[in-house]
C-alpha cells in the first residue's frame, strides 16, 4: 500500500483541509480504491475513509482548526 505522510511541525492557527487526489490510474487499474486520512489535530487524531474515484478530485475529506 501507498502511505504518504505530511508534517508541519510549526503549523499556524487556523482552518486545513485535506483533499484526496486521484489524477491517474496507475498500472492500468480502473476502479475505484479505498482511502484513509488520518490528522492528529489539537484535539486528537481524526480518522476519515472513502473511496476515491480514477480523475475526481474530492476537495474537503476532513476539515481541522488548529
Amino acid at each position: 500500500p501507498r502511505i504518504e505522510t505530511v508534517v508541519f511541525p510549526d503549523a499556524r492557527p487556523g482552518r486545513y483541509r485535506v483533499g484526496v487526489d486521484y489524477p491517474r490510474m496507475c498500472d492500468g487499474f480502473r476502479g475505484e480504491v479505498p482511502f484513509v486520512v488520518v490528522v492528529d489535530g489539537l484535539e486528537g487524531p481524526e480518522t476519515r475513509r472513502g473511496r476515491a474515484t480514477p480523475l475526481i478530485f474530492q476537495p474537503i475529506v476532513l476539515e481541522v482548526v488548529r
